[in-house]
């Protein structure tokens, strides 16, 4: 599907594109693409993706929330019940959405949650957490195949396991699947038990200093990292990241910087 990757990529944009139903969607479509086809098309700049994502979707968020003065509230402990078919619909239909997204380069677990929940008439704050979830574990598992089937990482993790293991054939693959597995179950009972202590203690936290503190060591490790450019980049990525809750479009758009290089680059 190689030569039909940029086609598959154009019509995906344009199709959530339409669905914001925003005037706005389209120039902050453009103005990521913009920012990433400089970005990455000069071999001046030091690891340009750690800037330009660390202001799209994470310095511009905590300026917001601290302009916003966001508070975590009291949290209360409540049991959930979940009907067992509707997660088991919830699954399937997060399944196929990070399958089609998953071995698609530029589009993530935000496209696939869209697509996903379009399927639906009605997506309740459950089913939207199922569903996430579920579209962040497959994708990793299609990260491990795609990088056994055609050798290309997909994101950050696999990456990293390439640089211990430089080849992944069929057993190290089941290795990992049963390793995923077994994880999974684990992390499933300690998130239960640890969220419940977590939320006792979230609300002792300043949210405001938080937030402070987390940009300034972002800004720091930038500067240190990427040096002044790196700086530009931040502040121009924060700018745009800014600007695209304010305007009311939905921040998967931002990843236009990638998408639309990507769709460049195979044309």
């Amino acid at each position: 599907i190689k030569q039909g990757i940029p086609f598959i990529l154009i019509t995906l944009s344009l199709a959530l594109i339409a669905k914001e139903k925003n005037n706005f969607t389209f120039i902050i479509f453009s103005l990521a693409s913009i920012l990433g086809i400089i970005i990455l098309n000069n071999d001046n700049f030091i690891d340009p993706l750690f800037p330009l994502f660390s202001g799209l979707f994470g310095t511009s968020m905590l300026l917001l929330s601290i302009n916003d003065k966001t508070y975590i509230p009291k949290q209360e402990n409540q049991k959930l019940s979940i009907n067992r078919k509707e997660i088991i619909k919830d699954i399937a239909t997060a399944t196929s959405a990070a399958t089609l997204t998953g071995f698609l380069p530029g589009l993530g677990a935000a496209q696939a949650a869209i697509i996903a929940t379009s399927f639906r008439k009605e997506t309740t704050e459950k089913a939207y957490i199922i569903i996430v979830g579920a579209i962040n574990t497959v994708i990793m598992m299609i990260s491990i195949i795609t990088f056994y089937t055609i050798h290309k990482a997909r994101n950050g993790a696999i990456i990293a396991v390439t640089e211990i293991i430089k080849d992944i054939d069929s057993t190290t693959m089941l290795i990992f699947f049963a390793v995923a597995i077994i994880t999974a179950g684990i992390a499933n009972i300690l998130t239960i038990y640890l969220s419940k202590l977590f939320a006792k203690m979230i609300i002792k936290v300043n949210y405001q200093k938080l937030c402070i503190t987390i940009m300034s060591i972002i800004t720091i490790l930038v500067i240190v990292l990427t040096g002044i450019q790196g700086l530009l980049i931040l502040i121009t990525a924060t700018a745009l990241g800014i600007l695209t809750p304010l305007k009311k479009v939905s921040r998967h758009h931002l990843m236009a910087c990638l998408i639309t290089p990507i769709i460049i680059y195979f044309l």
